[in-house]
């Protein structure tokens, strides 16, 4: 599959590191792009779940879903800061102790399957309006997510009992998802792209936007947590990223301080390795990079990768 994607973000779901077979969380999924590349990471032995506020964003998202066939993929309206829902049941066919397999299951690339399959891959959910749009919003905003979208990998269970788990309180969260995404609302200040709409918008917005004092204490407040619930939602043992396109250091290293502080089993991990070569250069915080316009030609992005330690090792 082929997308448009600056080099920034594309690295950030590189140092996420996803692989075959494992359950990844994008908690601020929209608009797509991303989720799309974790989709194709993980393949369909593995699965990708989508969390985003925003219903029109969400949209795009399952545009983009369905345009690729992302049959591993399923979306919440939802919010990513209380989003707790474990991830789907595992698709591979299981052994019993003496080698037969319990259950067949159709593990054919995403651009095959039955024609049935192939036609519910074309066949989009309508959009919300009126007053399901509202009530789905409002599920929402209190915690409660609803099932936007979901691929035929993930559609593994009959729709009562989906419906049922998707109304399970917020405050059970199992920690479930091997990588965790949380690429966290912010001020975009660094965002070529959506500082170019101040050209529409006027740039005596610009200190409303972005300096505010109200609106910064409410964005951190909301990345911490985003951030915090996203780690919750790791295995031990799992892997977070966390990004911004905001060149402030408040929005970014600021918060990885925090969660590093309140969390005894996190820890931020080197990521030399997976981003050799990369024109990037160090954040302020040991083991975090950044990129910046004007020496990595791309859009400003900053990434930390955070590990859950195994409970033996959190306990020491």
């Amino acid at each position: 599959h082929i997308d448009g994607l600056d080099a920034a973000s594309g690295a950030a779901v590189a140092a996420l590191g996803a692989q075959p077979g494992e359950h990844v969380l994008d908690v601020c999924c929209a608009p797509g792009a991303k989720l799309c590349m974790l989709a194709e990471a993980v393949g369909p032995a593995g699965t990708v779940t989508g969390v985003d506020i925003a219903q029109h964003r969400l949209a795009a998202c399952r545009t983009l879903c369905t345009k690729y066939a992302l049959d591993n993929a399923r979306l919440f309206l939802g919010d990513g800061s209380t989003f707790s829902l474990p991830p789907p049941p595992q698709q591979l066919p299981q052994q019993q102790q003496g080698g037969a397999p319990v259950a067949e299951v159709d593990v054919q690339p995403a651009v095959g399957g039955s024609a049935e399959q192939q036609q519910q891959r074309r066949t989009p959910v309508k959009r919300l309006k009126g007053p399901a749009a509202a009530e789905a919003e409002a599920e929402a905003a209190a915690g409660r997510p609803t099932l936007f979208h979901e691929g035929t990998r993930v559609a593994c269970q009959p729709r009562a009992e989906t419906e049922r788990v998707q109304s399970a309180p917020p405050s059970l969260s199992v920690g479930g998802y091997d990588r965790v995404l949380v690429d966290a609302e912010c001020t975009h200040d660094g965002s070529v792209k959506h500082l170019s709409k101040f050209a529409a918008w006027g740039w005596e917005t610009f200190e409303k936007r972005f300096l505010e004092p109200e609106r910064l204490a409410s964005l951190e407040s909301l990345q911490r947590a985003l951030l915090r619930n996203g780690f919750g939602q790791l295995k031990p043992g799992g892997s977070l990223v966390y990004s911004t396109c905001s060149f402030a250091r408040r929005q970014n290293e600021g918060v990885v301080e925090w969660l590093l502080a309140c969390e005894p089993s996190a820890r931020c991990v080197p990521l030399g390795a997976l981003l050799h070569g990369a024109p990037c250069r160090t954040g302020s915080l040991e083991d975090t990079v950044r990129f910046e316009p004007c020496s990595s030609g791309t859009s400003a992005l900053f990434i930390a990768k955070i590990q859950k330690l195994p409970l033996a090792l959190a306990d020491e």
